[in-house]
């Protein structure tokens, strides 16, 4: 199966509204008035992979993935209740980021890098245990099992989750910030919609 097919059969499961990247900047910044919502996302993303022994060095290969999340959340309130669950000190103060906030309140679910203000990004916290699919592309057309098991193991590998946060791995505060440019479809306060270029 193509990338193309998969998200028109995506398509043919629900309908959705059709809006642009600047209207879903003002979505995710308007989202719910600021108060938590939850919603669910659907990402195609350029995957970053190492390139010693990759046998898919010279291939463009993507990931299709769908998860669910929360958004317009405090980060730093969200480790600190995690800390008091675990009996840990709630003194808890996030590292400078290179994210900022649209509107200025940190909670927003959509902001920008500090210095590249023209690229935005979502600020979701992903509910881990509700990852609805992810399948990998070569190409454009899906890989096979085996296929996606090697993509995955040259797959570039982020940070330990938590460490930061003084919290062990299964307990970390998980905190995604997509490229806008890389959300497909958002699912969130009763809209489903389909972002454009």
């Amino acid at each position: 199966m193509t990338i193309k097919n998969r998200l028109s059969q995506i398509e043919t499961e629900s309908s959705f509204q059709v809006i642009n990247r600047s209207e879903l900047v003002t979505f995710l910044t308007e989202l719910r008035g600021g108060c938590f919502t939850f919603g669910s996302v659907i990402l195609l993303t350029d995957v970053e992979m190492k390139k010693k022994g990759n046998p898919f060095a010279n291939y463009k290969v993507q990931k299709l993935s769908k998860w669910s999340f929360g958004a317009n959340s405090s980060y730093q309130t969200r480790v600190s209740n995690e800390r008091e669950r675990q009996g840990l000190s709630v003194d808890f103060t996030p590292r400078e980021s290179w994210w900022e906030s649209l509107t200025g309140n940190p909670k927003c679910a959509v902001g920008c890098h500090k210095v590249h203000r023209d690229q935005f990004y979502g600020n979701f916290y992903p509910n881990s245990d509700q990852v609805s699919f992810v399948e990998y592309y070569l190409e454009g057309v899906k890989a096979t099992d085996f296929q996606a098991e090697q993509i995955k193991s040259v797959m570039k590998k982020k940070g330990v989750e938590g460490k930061s946060q003084g919290l062990s791995e299964e307990n970390a505060v998980l905190l995604r910030r997509p490229k806008l440019e890389s959300i497909a479809y958002i699912i969130a306060d009763g809209r489903k919609l389909k972002i454009i270029d």
